[in-house]
């Protein structure tokens, strides 16, 4: 759900858009109900003689089953009167262009974005906001942490419930993954605003489902996100070259080949047929699936055990510095 999120973001780093964050204050408190809702009197509120009575909801409440649902349609009935597009494939973005001028509103659970190009188109919508929503004061964000920012021995599972739920999590991934990741900082700094894919699989080693998943499977999902990708940039209006078919790297031979064309072969009778809706995609001009040295596939690295060198060149790939170099 995180992910429209990130490419907005990206995308804001790139143009330096303007970046704004709200809270809403009591998010589900501000719902209006379409139903007739009655409820227990609560505990402590009962008049003697007067127990027999029930309370008629209003509004909505936490943990009323509509509660998410009417915030939403109460969210969207105001960002549409500010002029605001619904994004279809994503109904939590709203953009509203005005000749140069650009804004996106995005809503998650209980939290605003505000992106846009122009402060003074930013300030409107966010007294508009104000005023029909409750909400915390407004705020940049993407800012990045102070100095001090570190861990401590006291910040342990300290209760039964915590030291319970971590002694279920393997070390390496609660604490040797935050060691070895701590001195990497994203950095979106490319020259140009290009939409590239990478893809790879890794063979029999899902210890959860014990399944394998083929090269060929995963080219296939991927390829279907990438769709989605290049429909939803699309109905951004602000990214460019998005009628242009996205290139998607894989870096298995047979994968590549028969995502162009059918083949009929005994290994691979078994994959399912919902799997060779890639051909279609490719034939669509959507996505051209490439060949790419195993080297050379950044996707690699989530998948497989690299040497220190194609590591590092895949960090670079994918924006990631050493913060000691940055700071």
């Amino acid at each position: 759900m995180l992910k429209y999120i990130r490419i907005l973001l990206s995308i804001a780093a790139y143009f330096d858009y303007e970046i704004w964050q709200m809270d809403v204050k009591i998010a589900f408190l501000n719902g209006n109900l379409e139903e007739t809702i009655y409820m227990q009197q609560p505990e402590g509120f009962i008049t003697p003689g007067q127990e027999q009575k029930v309370c008629k909801l209003n509004r909505s409440i936490y943990r009323l089953k509509q509660a998410s649902r009417s915030w939403n349609i109460r969210f969207d009935t105001a960002t549409k009167s500010y002029g605001f597009d619904q994004i279809v494939d994503e109904p939590c973005v709203n953009k509203r262009i005005i000749n140069n001028l650009v804004a996106f509103l995005v809503l998650y659970v209980d939290d605003i974005l505000l992106i846009g190009n122009d402060v003074g188109l930013l300030s409107g919508h966010q007294t508009m906001a104000s005023s029909s929503i409750s909400n915390k004061r407004f705020r940049r964000g993407m800012v990045c942490p102070g100095h001090g920012v570190t861990l401590f021995k006291e910040q342990c599972p300290k209760t039964p419930r915590e030291v319970e739920k971590m002694r279920h999590i393997p070390y390496a991934s609660a604490v040797g993954s935050l060691m070895r990741m701590r001195n990497y900082m994203l950095v979106y700094g490319s020259k140009d605003l290009i939409l590239i894919r990478y893809t790879n699989s890794n063979f029999q080693t899902d210890r959860n489902s014990r399944k394998s998943i083929s090269e060929y499977v995963a080219t296939c999902e991927a390829a279907k996100e990438t769709v989605w990708l290049r429909i939803f940039l699309t109905d951004l209006e602000v990214v460019s070259n998005m009628s242009k078919s996205i290139i998607l790297y894989c870096d298995n031979s047979g994968a590549t080949t028969n995502s162009r064309e059918p083949r009929s072969h005994k290994r691979g009778k078994h994959i399912e047929r919902k799997y060779h809706l890639i051909r279609k995609i490719v034939h669509r001009g959507d996505v051209i699936v490439t060949r790419i040295a195993l080297t050379h596939n950044v996707a690699d690295r989530f998948t497989n055990f690299l040497m220190t060198k194609v590591f590092d060149g895949h960090l670079e790939s994918l924006g990631l510095h050493d913060m000691t170099h940055l700071i």
